[in-house]
């Protein structure tokens, strides 16, 4: 009984001394540990204002919109006129009327591209026309700028199709005549410069070229970013 008793009091102080080295390595292993990152503040009003403006576009885009006159940005914007091949100043949105005098058959621009088609470092926009609520496009709208007045030249589909960023496009006339096309602007009007692919396989493969023209939506919120670049 002695015996046992002599072990415990023995053995209590190291049992003590081993749950105080076990205490201090707790210690020492939670200071080590990084404290919780804190949670964002609440966006202010103007931070959520601004993560609600409309998308930006791209820095290539943004430099062709740079070099696109006064002239056919007021078309897109809704705020000036281009003049028809009729001879008509027409707003965008009286774009019908560039090919019907009188006329309740639906047209309307749904998507714009802004690319330097003839090379002279000043950009056109090119808008895709859509007929009778279609999901597809019908026929293009060049604006061109001539002396301060913005010019609209109609192509239809197979001859103005998959506009690239170095401003060719392709055209199709048919089996045996399809090819590669640049513009060039006149007093006149425009010459269209056709490379015709006389192989018969032609170079339109149904796919758009991975260098496409970057093309977006005629939204309201497309239009309020263009009018902050202005």
């Amino acid at each position: 009984m002695k015996q046992n008793a002599h072990f415990s009091m023995i053995a209590l102080p190291l049992i003590l001394l081993f749950l105080s080295g076990c205490v201090q390595s707790g210690t020492s292993e939670s200071t080590d540990i990084q404290p919780a990152a804190q949670l964002p503040a609440e966006p202010s009003p103007a931070q959520t204002e601004e993560q609600q403006q409309a998308p930006a576009f791209p820095e290539n885009i943004r430099e062709e919109l740079e070099t696109l006159p006064d002239s056919c940005m007021a078309v897109l914007l809704g705020e000036g006129t281009f003049l028809a091949e009729t001879g008509e100043s027409l707003m965008i949105d009286q774009v019908d009327r560039a090919f019907f005098d009188d006329s309740d058959f639906p047209i309307k621009a749904t998507q714009f591209a802004v690319v330097d088609l003839d090379y002279d470092g000043t950009a056109e926009i090119v808008l895709q026309l859509i007929f009778d609520d279609k999901d597809y496009s019908d026929a293009s709208l060049v604006l061109h700028d001539r002396d301060g007045t913005a010019y609209g030249y109609i192509f239809w589909l197979r001859s103005f199709r998959y506009l690239r960023q170095n401003g060719t496009y392709y055209f199709s006339g048919g089996a045996g005549y399809s090819g590669v096309g640049t513009l060039t602007f006149t007093e006149e009007g425009y010459i269209r410069n056709d490379i015709v692919d006389t192989t018969g396989c032609g170079v339109v493969s149904g796919r758009p070229p991975a260098d496409e023209v970057w093309w977006y939506e005629l939204s309201e919120e497309r239009l309020a970013a263009l009018r902050e670049l202005k």
